[in-house]
């Protein structure tokens, strides 16, 4: 029996005869699960998993026929019907004895199983307990004190203008808040009078600015802290980044190339992984546990930390069928495995890993109009319905930057990760045209109530703390 079938084996005698349930963000990402004869029912935002297997799923966009900009809602701040329905959909299905897997941790999942505890096991950490691990500013200030190379960001308070103009001086400075996702609260200032439109919203009284680095190459892997600390990695990557055709923001997440990393040189994989595990025995001393993710960046041949994800990640859906093509555990098993205190399976290198996974990348492309889309009623072509992924059923509107589709093709899409080959950026754009048609209006409030999002985006101002520069 290989390593992945007795991890496998371990986790489902530890589950025991309790249902296994998925709270994601995506229903798509409990792929794995279904490895599990357990695994009953899927809870989710948007993309539902769609098994014939399961007896129960609810995904909050077919419940209000909308997907969400994912990387701006806040399921902590959505008071709408539909998702009062998602959460006593899920309460219900908690009355028996079940092992619930979240893809992050929220108030919204501490208010279901925290009364339940008798009757649920949930294999995640408590939300104030990972909240503080969301704060990049003060993780990265904190990871340099144990040796990470970090990208050099400055802290500069709201009112602090003489010290931005001075490292404006320099060259084109990244601005972000210190709560995001997705590459929501970053921002490009090349010229200071950019600066009341490039200006991020936030409360924190306090900006992050580093130089933008260019050329660069960004890099993303993934992760797995055990009881015992020990640190598992998987699916390193070249993260696309900030691609006109698929996202509106300058530094919008796009997807992975799992291809082109093995043509990096060596030296950068090994200090990727170095990096990574670093990192994870400093999440580990502060009682982190399971999955996390690094985004890093390549500048000058060194690789500096640009953000650590302390949850499941984009990339989570592919990097689950990679390890399951080596015959190894995945990124999922292994988070399962880590709560239920179960021992790590013996780990790859990174090196390894990009030589041995498959060639495989994925582009994920977002509605970048200012209006909702919905599917036309155009046929899929052939040649492309295997390759298509994250669809949304025909009458979901997908609100403006909500994901339309996940493009996942059988060999490397970019050279640098900020653009794709030629012939996969005229196959994104001319998919984006033919299968989506602008949606009616929408009517009513419910799909308004149900879109509240986080304080850190680059659109609506927080009026508590104006730009600097505004009375």
């Amino acid at each position: 029996m290989d390593l992945r079938q007795r991890q496998l084996r371990k986790i489902s005698d530890a589950i025991g005869k309790r249902y296994l349930y998925w709270f994601g963000i995506r229903g798509a990402d409990a792929q794995a699960l279904l490895e599990f004869d357990q695994f009953n029912a899927c809870f989710s935002l948007a993309s539902p998993l769609r098994a014939i297997t399961l007896s129960q799923e609810l995904c909050l966009e077919t419940l209000q026929d909308a997907r969400v900009d994912l990387n701006t809602y806040d399921i902590d701040q959505d008071t709408s019907e539909p998702l009062r329905r998602l959460h006593s959909g899920l309460a219900q299905a908690c009355n028996w004895p079940v092992v619930l897997v979240p893809y992050r941790p929220s108030a919204f999942l501490t208010s279901v199983y925290f009364p339940r505890g008798d009757r649920v096991a949930y294999l995640g950490l408590f939300r104030d307990h990972q909240s503080m691990f969301e704060h990049k500013g003060w993780v990265e200030s904190q990871l340099r004190t144990v040796g990470v190379s970090v990208v050099p960001w400055h802290y500069i308070a709201d009112d602090d203008l003489g010290s931005l103009m001075s490292l404006l001086k320099e060259g084109p400075l990244v601005l972000r808040v210190n709560r995001s996702a997705g590459g929501v609260g970053l921002n490009l200032l090349r010229r200071f009078d950019e600066l009341t439109t490039r200006w991020p919203a936030h409360d924190d009284g306090f900006l992050s600015v580093a130089p933008h680095f260019e050329p660069s190459i960004p890099l993303n892997v993934s992760a797995c802290i055990f009881s015992d600390g020990t640190v598992t990695l998987h699916a390193p990557s070249l993260q696309l980044i900030g691609i006109p055709c698929c996202t509106g923001r300058i530094f919008g997440y796009c997807g992975n190339d799992f291809a082109r990393v093995r043509d990096l040189d060596t030296s950068i994989l090994k200090d990727l992984e170095v990096m990574t595990i670093t990192i994870g025995q400093w999440l580990y001393r502060l009682g982190y546990l399971g999955a996390f993710g690094i985004d890093a960046l390549v500048y000058k041949g060194k690789v500096l930390l640009t953000e650590v994800n302390p949850r499941f990640q984009g990339s989570t859906s592919i990097a689950t069928r990679l390890a399951a093509g080596l015959d190894r555990p995945d990124i999922v098993t292994d988070h399962m495995a880590a709560f239920l205190g179960l021992e790590a399976s013996p780990g790859n290198h990174l090196t390894d890993l990009a030589q041995a996974q498959k060639p495989i990348a994925q582009v994920i492309v977002y509605n970048t109009n200012p209006y909702p889309l919905q599917l036309s009623s155009s046929t899929i072509p052939d040649q492309w319905e295997p390759s298509l992924e994250l669809l949304p059923e025909p009458g979901v509107k997908v609100l403006p930057n909500g994901v339309l589709f996940k493009l996942v093709l059988d060999r490397a899409v970019t050279q640098d990760g900020y653009t794709l080959e030629p012939e996969v950026q005229n196959t994104v754009k001319m998919l984006t045209a033919s299968l989506f048609v602008q949606a009616p209006r929408l009517l009513g409030s419910t799909v308004r109530k149900s879109t509240n999002i986080r304080k850190t985006t680059e659109t609506k101002r927080n009026t508590a703390t104006p730009h600097p520069l505004e009375p």
